[in-house]
């Protein structure tokens, strides 16, 4: 029998999904209004916000997808791909705080959208690795279960 996703990770794809849609939309279709809201310098055609949008765009998609399907199985690679996506979205921006919190020449508004992005990632990044480990740990118990029991023949 298939191992059945957890109901949390469940819910975990699902506001996935919905916070980097809501991300992904500002950032890559209304990219200079969004820097311009938040007193970030936009400098097209360079400018960072629209890769970074279409990623998030991207991400929504797979925890989309994943949502819909009920097997660990089919998920573990989404997992394993959200994880790493937020491990490096977490030294990002963890970075950032550090090296650039301090200049006085960048505006309050960026330095708040980091630490934003930054809480965010965070939580997303420990809930992805709190469900994997669950379910990884469930999956080696089934399969200790399910080894036949074998008496040692002299």
């Amino acid at each position: 029998m298939a191992k059945e996703i957890l109901k949390g990770l469940k819910w975990t794809f699902l506001v996935n999904f919905i916070v980097f849609v809501v991300f992904g939309v500002l950032l890559f279709f209304l990219v200079e209004d969004y820097m311009e809201w938040f007193s970030i310098p936009f400098l097209a055609p360079i400018g960072y916000g629209g890769l970074f949008g279409g990623a998030l765009l991207a991400f929504a998609s797979a925890s989309f997808f994943a949502w819909q399907q009920a097997e660990w199985e089919k998920v573990k690679n989404v997992v394993i791909m959200q994880i790493v996506w937020h491990m490096i979205g977490v030294y990002t921006f963890f970075w950032w705080t550090i090296f650039y919190w301090p200049n006085i020449f960048i505006l309050l508004h960026a330095k708040i959208m980091n630490l934003i992005y930054l809480i965010v990632f965070s939580g997303f990044l420990a809930a992805f690795i709190v469900f994997y480990i669950q379910h990884e740990n469930k999956q080696t118990t089934l399969r200790n279960d399910n080894e036949p029991i074998r008496v040692a023949q002299d």
